[in-house]
This record gives C-alpha cells, sequence and structure tokens, in this order.
C-alpha cells in the first residue's frame, strides 16, 4: 500500500512515487496493492521541518477510505524516502488502530 498524497499535491506532481513504486513492487511480486489510506487534509511539505514539527503536520492528516478487510493483514506501506519516520509512523497508526497485525515499511532511499 503506497502512502497517499493529498488529491492538490497528487494534481501539483501530477503523479504519486508511492503508488509507482507499489505498482511496481506488487507487480514484481504478484501481490496485490491496496489502496485504502487516504490523506484527508493537506500538509504542509515535510523537507524543512524537524521530527517534532513533522510529527505535528501530519496529526490527523491520514485515515482509511471505506471498509477495507485490513483486520489481522500483514501490509506493506511504501514510501520513497524515509527521514524521520513520522510519515510512516502516522499512517501505520490508522493501520494499526483499523486491526493490522502487522506493518512494515518499504522505501527506496533513506534521507
Amino acid at each position: 500500500m503506497p502512502v497517499p498524497l493529498h488529491p492538490t499535491r497528487r494534481r501539483e506532481r501530477e503523479f504519486n512515487q508511492a503508488d509507482v513504486l507499489a505498482q511496481l513492487a506488487g507487480a514484481r511480486l504478484g501481490l496485490p496493492v491496496l489502496d485504502c489510506l487516504r490523506r484527508k487534509r493537506y500538509t504542509q511539505t515535510q523537507t524543512h521541518f524537524h521530527r517534532a514539527e513533522r510529527i505535528k503536520n501530519l496529526s490527523g492528516a491520514f485515515s482509511l477510505t471505506g471498509h477495507p478487510e485490513v483486520e489481522g493483514q500483514r501490509l506493506a506501506l511504501v514510501d520513497d524516502v524515509l527521514t524521520t519516520g513520522s510519515t510512516a509512523d502516522a499512517c501505520a497508526s490508522v493501520l494499526r488502530q483499523a486491526g493490522v497485525a502487522v506493518v512494515v515499511v518499504i522505501t527506496v532511499s533513506r534521507g
């Protein structure tokens, strides 16, 4: 499952790099790519924030879409860059609250 972009940010970038990576990995591994997380509010870019500011910026930014069957599942969360881990933590928190048993984070780069 890719880390979602807010619709406004997706329009600005014209694609979600995490989604591209998740689709490639899913196809290579023969695994489905779920689209059940959404970024429900626009957040400022994290690039200029320190860890505490990043956590505050992402507070309440993510939610589940619909009623996905994720309880008890083991899911991989895909993002392009892992810097402080605050985005991954925010997404994983929502997933764990929904009953996901294990969340593994996969990134291409460490910032």
